[in-house]
């Protein structure tokens, strides 16, 4: 018997006709960068140093490492990609498979091949942070354990961080209602719910949960940068 299991596909945020306005702000804000480091070089090491108080010079450099790390973002994905070259995705009522710009497939983490965490006390789904230790991300991971080629049981995180598209959450919630239907022997961890913002119930994304979260960051956010301005001044 066949099990209806609808497919879905990721969705691009910059459709073809928008390609080129994106790089063309990337570009400008190289320019503005370049604009910055030129400025702070200027004030550093030319006469016009000593009139530049040096509270206004540290807020200066401060936001050029903002403005850096801006750029960075995407630049860093964009290589990323690159080298792993994965353009899109589609999930099914095999796996999840990946493709390229030429619509050839790259990877794929079926369903089938999908087993147990051999640390019998872990789940055999769960999620992470991309970073470790202080390093650790905002940026979470969907990992699973499956056999290799040789019987080998490895992890593998499932790549959906890979291009930035808009209906990720959706896509992280149907991978997961797949397995849940097609192998309901793997136990999938509870807090991949918290962190993918999806209803536990349901396997659905909740765009509010996900709203209310990034308001919530961009608050503590906001905080902080307004308590290092005063202290900037008071110093």
């Amino acid at each position: 018997m066949k099990i209806d299991f609808p497919e879905m596909i990721s969705g691009s945020y910059f459709p073809k006709s928008l390609r080129f306005l994106q790089g063309f702000m990337l570009g400008i804000v190289f320019i503005i960068i370049a604009t910055v480091l030129l400025i702070l070089i200027l004030l550093t090491f030319t006469d016009y140093a000593p009139i530049i108080d040096d509270t206004y010079r540290f807020l200066f450099f401060v936001f050029f490492i903002i403005l850096a790390s801006l750029a960075g973002l995407p630049i860093y994905d964009t290589i990323n990609n690159k080298k792993r070259r994965i353009s899109w995705y589609k999930i099914n009522n095999l796996g999840i498979l990946f493709f390229n710009k030429e619509n050839q497939l790259i990877q794929k983490i079926l369903f089938n091949d999908l087993t147990k965490n051999p640390d019998i006390y872990s789940k055999d789904v769960y999620s992470e942070s991309s970073g470790s230790g202080k390093y650790r991300s905002f940026k979470m991971n969907l990992c699973v354990f499956e056999k290799d080629a040789n019987g080998q049981v490895g992890k593998r995180i499932v790549d959906f961080n890979s291009v930035f598209v808009k209906n990720k959450y959706s896509l992280i919630a149907h991978f997961l209602k797949g397995i849940k239907l097609f192998r309901p022997d793997i136990i999938i961890n509870a807090d991949i719910y918290k962190d993918f913002y999806l209803n536990e119930n349901t396997l659905d994304f909740v765009p509010e949960q996900f709203k209310k979260n990034i308001y919530m960051k961009g608050v503590v956010f906001g905080i902080i940068a307004l308590l290092f301005i005063i202290v900037s001044f008071i110093i």
